[in-house]
């Protein structure tokens, strides 16, 4: 009678998840119901042919999450190409004075570039005004190195190169520790690390940021981040590819992002991702009770 409960209670929450995306359409799908019921796949190892079908199953999960990668490279690369091509054919008329305006752009940009970090090397960055000016050269930077990995139609580098932006902000960090925009700034670091491939040092950074201004304006977005960064580590130990399972603090994180209200930017997919993590978990009756709360 439990177990038909239990059956009952899941396949009600995967209609929940349904529905949820039905509801929320842009949310991205990752977690894939494939587990043995209890979140974690357990493979027994009863004799050498299951054991190289194990291995096999690993090289191949391993595989697909570096094509994964891959993919969603190139999908950036397309749809900004495609975006680009949109603005262009909306007036072909404008076509040379955008592209006009994009190259003085990016030399207005180095021009500025140039005035501070001249200003810098006269004054120190250790001077009052410097602070501004190396938030500010960090932002710039950031601008410049994501501009140059949207056009490298070649894929020579699988992540953009942020180096110079997170160096600039290590020594904002360093030398302005009460910056009065020190939130933008820890933000910007764990954007920049995560897009980079350095997931661990983003959620530091972005922990450091809740940790330090729990009221910024930032909160549920960054609350969100941290969440995916436990669920992609549970999600990573389940297909055998290290991590190990944290849907604890995954559902932490969600929850407490879900908590600051319907109208934060990321409401809707903190929502979602809690949801998942409630089924992973077999929790189906809290799952349920988002829904009907």
């Amino acid at each position: 009678m439990i177990q038909e409960i239990n059956k009952a209670k899941r396949r009600f929450a995967q209609i929940c998840l349904g529905g949820l995306l039905l509801m929320y359409p842009h949310l991205e799908v990752y977690a894939q119901d494939g587990s043995d019921g209890a979140g974690v796949s357990k493979i027994e190892t009863v004799d050498s042919k299951t054991l190289d079908a194990y291995r096999s199953y690993r090289a191949a999960a391993a595989r697909y999450k570096s094509e994964m990668n891959s993919y969603r490279i190139d999908l950036r690369r397309s749809l900004m190409t495609d975006y680009q091509n949109r603005l262009s054919s909306v007036d072909n008329a404008y076509a040379d004075r955008i592209s006009s305006l994009r190259a003085e752009e990016s030399s207005m940009r180095r021009d500025v570039i140039e005035r501070m970090e001249a200003y810098l090397a006269r004054y120190g960055e250790t001077h009052p005004s410097s602070a501004d000016i190396l938030y500010r050269l960090a932002r710039l930077h950031y601008e410049r190195a994501d501009e140059e990995f949207l056009a490298d139609t070649e894929g020579t580098t699988e992540f953009p190169d942020f180096s110079v932006s997170l160096n600039y902000l290590a020594k904002l960090e360093r030398n302005f520790p009460e910056y009065d925009q020190m939130d933008g700034a820890l933000y910007l670091k764990g954007y920049c690390l995560s897009q980079m491939g350095r997931s661990e040092e983003s959620r530091d950074a972005f922990m450091a940021l809740i940790e330090r201004y729990p009221n910024s304006t930032r909160r549920a977005e960054v609350l969100t981040r941290i969440g995916e960064y436990y669920f992609s580590r549970s999600q990573d130990a389940i297909l055998g590819l290290g991590g190990e399972i944290m849907w604890d603090e995954a559902l932490k994180y969600y929850s407490e992002a879900v908590s600051l209200g319907a109208d934060t930017s990321v409401y809707d997919r903190a929502l979602y991702r809690k949801a998942w993590t409630e089924y992973y978990t077999e929790d189906y009756d809290s799952m349920i009770h988002d829904f009907i709360d």
